[in-house]
C-alpha cells in the first residue's frame, strides 16, 4: 500500500515537471509567433496597398518573385491571409495548451 501512494507521488512529480518543463517552449514560442504572424499580415497588407497606389520603392518579394505594382494588393492579400492562417493555428495551440495546464492543475489539487 505504501509503495503504490509512492508510485502516484512519483508520477504527479514527473508530470509536473514534464509540464513546466514542456511550458518553458511551448507557451513563449506558440505566443510570439501568433503576435508575429499577426502583424505581419497587417504590414503585408500595408505594404500591397501601398505598392499598389504608386509607392515602388518599397519591394515586395516572396521567393525571389517581385509581382507587378498593380497585382500587389491581390498577391499581398493572399500572403497576409496565409499568415493569419499561422497566427490563428498557433493562437488556438497557446489556448489550448494553458486549457491544459489549468486542467492538469485543478486535477493535482
Amino acid at each position: 500500500m505504501l509503495n503504490n501512494s509512492i508510485n502516484k507521488e512519483n508520477k504527479k512529480t514527473l508530470v509536473n515537471f514534464a509540464l513546466s518543463i514542456l511550458s518553458i517552449f511551448i507557451l513563449p514560442i506558440s505566443f510570439c509567433f501568433s503576435i508575429g504572424f499577426a502583424i505581419g499580415a497587417l504590414i503585408s497588407l500595408l505594404v500591397g496597398i501601398l505598392r499598389t497606389f504608386g509607392v515602388n520603392h518599397i519591394p515586395l518579394f516572396v521567393f525571389s518573385i517581385e509581382p507587378p505594382s498593380y497585382l500587389s494588393l491581390p498577391f499581398a492579400l493572399i500572403v497576409s491571409l496565409i499568415f493569419l492562417a499561422v497566427a490563428y493555428i498557433s493562437g488556438s495551440i497557446f489556448k489550448k495548451y494553458l486549457a491544459l495546464l489549468k486542467a492538469k492543475d485543478s486535477e493535482l489539487k
